[in-house]
């Protein structure tokens, strides 16, 4: 259970939460999502409320913004590290190799966990932030882009690399910067996680990086 990125933070709260109702003496929380007088629980323990819930892309999405506008500009917001974005063409062996992420780790992991298409060319950035190192960034529509958080570390003894998987959330590439939201590296807090939108995205993302 322990080492299951995609199920092990449900299983954990699920075994948390029978854990404490044992030690208070409380009836455990239904896992149908009601509670033992029949109304909703806060802490239910429902599995289905808790998996990510993704988009399937658009039959026909916008086009996306213009690319080179935002390559090679460095990114900025407080309290974080900031990044540069570059293209990376997911076909190029050497390209991907510099990247130091597995590719298969991106391709077939990731991509089945967040139901996202990564295409031969990609929008990337190599982010110094604490545990989280690349923010893999693949066209959904229009100015909406899906971003993959992840790490990577040598393999002990032996030459490659592997991953885990951080976060998948929304991007909205604007003229001043990228907006981020759905969950971006846990933000939400007492307002709640934050759908995106396209108008006033540097007032309305949870996080606003401006381009300098």
């Amino acid at each position: 259970m322990s080492t299951d990125d995609a199920y092990a933070p449900i299983w954990y709260k699920v075994v948390q939460d029978l854990v404490v109702d044992d030690l208070l003496g409380l009836p455990p929380a239904a896992q149908n999502g009601t509670g033992a007088e029949g109304g909703v629980s806060p802490e239910s323990t429902d599995l289905t409320s808790l998996l990510p819930v993704y988009t399937p892309p658009p039959a026909d999405p916008r086009p996306s913004p213009d690319t080179s506008h935002y390559i090679g500009s460095k990114f900025q917001a407080p309290g974080y590290a900031p990044f540069t974005l570059s293209h990376l063409d997911l076909t190029d062996s050497k390209a991907v190799a510099e990247a130091e992420f597995p590719l298969e780790f991106l391709l077939t992991d990731i991509a089945t966990l967040q139901n996202t298409s990564y295409p031969s060319e990609v929008i990337y950035a190599h982010w110094n932030q604490s545990i989280a190192e690349h923010l893999v960034f693949t066209h959904f529509e229009g100015p909406l882009y899906n971003v993959t958080i992840l790490m990577s570390w040598p393999t002990v003894g032996e030459q490659g690399v592997v991953g885990k998987w951080w976060a998948g959330t929304t991007a909205v590439f604007t003229n001043g910067g990228i907006g981020f939201f759905n969950g971006f590296w846990g933000q939400g807090g007492t307002e709640g996680v934050k759908p995106p939108v396209e108008d006033g995205v540097e007032e309305s993302a949870e996080v606003y990086f401006a381009r300098q």
